[in-house]
């Protein structure tokens, strides 16, 4: 479980670093908000899993159409 963790950490910050390089590479960006919006998807059907309210499912939401947008329209 700990391997995991740091798999997606690392992941996370590989695509902190795309959305920053999007600025200047648009394509690289795309790529990293759908990589981002793909982790998005997946937490928010954890979230669903779990039954968390609606509340505690909103960040992962909103994060998951930002990314989304983003992916879809560029920078």
């Amino acid at each position: 479980l700990e391997a995991q963790c740091r798999l997606v950490g690392a992941l996370q910050c590989a695509a902190a670093v795309g959305l920053i390089a999007g600025l200047f590479l648009p394509w690289i960006g795309q790529a990293a908000a759908g990589g981002l919006a793909l982790m998005m998807l997946v937490a928010l059907a954890v979230r669903i899993r779990i039954r968390d309210s609606l509340v505690q499912m909103l960040p992962a939401a909103g994060y998951l159409a930002l990314n989304a947008l983003l992916c879809v329209v560029g920078f």
